[in-house]
């Protein structure tokens, strides 16, 4: 991995004499305000970086200046690795004092804490080796780059490697786009400060958006198989999920109930679904609730509900705050959060004044909102209403995107046909639920969280699938993948459809509508 840091340090950071040669970014306009031509100071700039389609535009670099010197993410994650204590004091949650003997931090009570504190002994800096061979290793690493430690520049990729397109009348682009995004926003909140330990967490912000450009681009060079394979040659595929296979409630009230689980249906969990259908959840979440409370893109003025009060307020919200709900590493990040249970029933909150917004949820009845006169077009009861917690929000903005995408499990080893399956999948939240309309009666749910029930986290799949994955309840996994292109969807109701998917080689339904218990059993103790 050293010869990637090697690059990466190189990668990131300019000198002084490359500077003068390049063209800085100091827009996020993506147009002139009156034309369609890119913006001359921003991210696509013809400009900076050339005509499209042009080789100056695959061979030109630009830069975002950070305002402040900042601890440079390769030598930050050797120094957080060679000593986990340098990460507590960085982010404010331990004390200590700097050992000038020693030239080391030691913790202290009555110490110092924080970005600031922890920059300033820098370079006096000898982490202690503790003998181990990656121990020696991240010692030499940052001896070797101590004076590349921190940078005022962040370099920018040429955009001929990640340009805006269209496609079917719609703007696409590169995901690092946003990420150099959140690192401008960061970096304008320092422009024109006198940089102290007020700032300390906009520094650690900045430098974790940093981090994030400088994952993305290992994950491009390097990968996980230590080449460009991970990126073009290999079988994974994003956002993939692995789920414990769990039993199956068979017995619902009637045939005609909507809890009764067709053959071709899985149930999963929010988290799972989060995860499989990202780019769909990212969009609806985005385009959800959160317009009401970012109403404005041009501002950090947003309209949050007073925690005393219960009305809806027009605050002015860090950029932080912002970018985490309306970009897509932002709100990716949230969801990745959310594989936490603790943070699963937490409430959406800001500075500790104000919530995020309200959820009425009774007798049925189920509504999202940012002030209590909200419900008296409806008669609904105050007494009902509580702040939003992240699973109230998530499943009430992904909840219909079931009927939109179609899933695939996968149970190694692939043996057979039958390894590999398609299905509908079927939401389940918590193990209690709500079977909830909204008032207008557009939207209903029939899986409504209780927040205050266990999470559902497996995958239960039809009795039918068992025999064919080879699998049961002790612990057995598969693999669940979301498609959800139009095509993609139509392709897996085809499949579906189709007579032939149910039968195998051997004229055998692949998909048995019984399973003897009994026989399932002794095959996993026989053999």
């Amino acid at each position: 991995m050293n010869k990637l840091n090697n690059l990466i340090i190189k990668l990131l950071s300019v000198d002084s004499k490359v500077i003068r040669q390049l063209t800085p970014i100091t827009s996020l306009k993506i147009y002139t305000s009156s034309t369609e031509d890119f913006d001359p100071s921003g991210l696509f700039s013809n400009a900076i970086f050339g005509l499209q389609g042009s080789n100056e535009r695959l061979r030109t670099f630009s830069y975002i200046t950070l305002n402040s010197n900042i601890l440079h993410p390769v030598i930050y994650n050797t120094l957080i690795k060679s000593n986990s204590f340098y990460k507590s004091i960085l982010e404010g949650n331990a004390t200590a004092v700097f050992d000038t003997k020693k030239k080391d931090f030691v913790k202290d009570p009555k110490g110092d804490t924080g970005y600031t504190f922890f920059i300033k002994h820098l370079n006096d800096l000898n982490p202690r080796n503790t003998g181990s061979k990656s121990s020696k290793d991240n010692a030499a690493f940052f001896k070797k780059y101590r004076k590349e430690a921190m940078f005022k520049h962040l370099l920018v990729i040429p955009a001929g490697w990640r340009d805006l397109e269209i496609r079917n009348e719609r703007p696409v682009e590169d995901e690092i786009n946003d990420l150099y995004r959140a690192v401008f926003r960061l970096s304008s909140v320092l422009e024109g400060v006198t940089v102290d330990r007020q700032y300390d967490k906009t520094l650690l912000r900045l430098t974790k958006a940093i981090h994030d450009v400088y994952d993305y681009l290992a994950d491009v060079l390097y990968g996980k198989k230590k080449g460009l394979n991970k990126r073009f040659a290999s079988r994974s595929v994003d956002n993939a999920t692995r789920n414990v296979i769990t039993a199956l409630d068979m017995e619902p009230a009637d045939l005609d109930s909507d809890e009764l689980i067709h053959p071709n249906e899985t149930v999963m969990g929010l988290f799972q679904f989060l995860k499989g259908a990202l780019p769909k959840c990212l969009y609806v979440i985005r385009n959800g609730f959160s317009k009401q409370v970012f109403y404005n893109d041009e501002t950090n003025y947003v309209y949050l509900t007073d925690k005393v009060t219960l009305t809806k307020q027009q605050v002015e919200v860090d950029t932080a705050f912002k970018d985490l709900w309306t970009t897509e590493a932002g709100l990716s990040s949230l969801i990745e959060d959310y594989r936490n249970e603790v943070i699963r029933s937490k409430i959406i909150e800001f500075d500790n004044k104000y919530y995020f917004g309200l959820i009425y949820l009774h007798d049925g009845v189920v509504m999202l909102l940012q002030d209590l006169s909200e419900l008296e077009p409806y008669g609904l009861e105050k007494k009902h209403v509580r702040p939003m917690t992240f699973t109230d929000l998530f499943y009430y903005e992904v909840a219909h995107l079931t009927d939109e995408v179609i899933g695939a499990h996968k149970r190694d080893p692939v043996e057979n046909k039958g390894s590999i399956s398609y299905f509908k999948p079927v939401l389940h939240t918590t193990v209690k639920v709500n079977k909830c309309t909204t008032p207008d009666g557009n939207k209903t749910f029939s899986s409504f969280p209780d927040i205050t029930s266990e999470y559902f986290n497996s995958a239960s799949v039809n009795p039918n699938k068992l025999e064919p994955f080879g699998g049961d309840f002790d612990g057995d996994m598969i693999t669940m993948y979301l498609a959800y292109l139009d095509e993609s969807v139509a392709e897996g109701n085809m499949i579906l459809n189709d007579p032939k998917y149910y039968i195998g080689v051997d004229n055998k339904v692949t998909f048995p509508a019984s399973t003897d218990t009994a026989e399932l059993v002794l095959a996993h103790l026989l053999g």
